[in-house]
């Protein structure tokens, strides 16, 4: 009985409510562009003299996708619309600074780019997997 008195509430296993849809991707959405938006930051600070784009731009872009990983929720699929928005820009511009950067003096910022333009085309995929499904229903 001491124990029920110190710990009236049992821990829950699940950590999503339980009215979330089968297909809802917000959570995974959200890792992704937090890690881009901290892949981003790191590259901008070590690369910074060599870096493709202005580091305003940079920090920007790295709160924008803070921000929209915040505000990600199942219930508002307009904020799902513009994390659709959000990757397919990402994706976009990280795989045409691979192609026309100019990186050539640099392998590891290649693949850094690489590696951004992937993250936010798997963001995409989740998105519109997210989107799909709030449509749909």
């Amino acid at each position: 009985m001491e124990e029920d008195k110190e710990y009236p509430y049992e821990p829950s296993v699940k950590s999503s409510p339980v009215d979330q849809p089968a297909h809802y991707y917000g959570d995974t959405v959200r890792s992704l562009f937090l890690a881009g938006a901290i892949i981003l930051l790191i590259t901008t600070g070590v690369y910074r003299n060599t870096f493709d784009m202005p580091v305003s731009l940079s920090f920007l872009g790295s709160i924008i996708l803070v921000l929209f990983a915040g505000l990600t929720m199942y219930k508002q699929w307009v904020i799902i619309f513009f994390d659709v928005v959000i990757s397919i820009i990402s994706t976009i511009f990280f795989e045409y600074l691979v192609l026309y950067g100019s990186h050539n003096r640099d392998t590891l910022l290649f693949w850094i780019y690489q590696l951004l333009a992937i993250i936010f085309l798997c963001a995409l995929y989740y998105s519109v997997k997210t989107l799909r499904n709030n449509i749909v229903r």
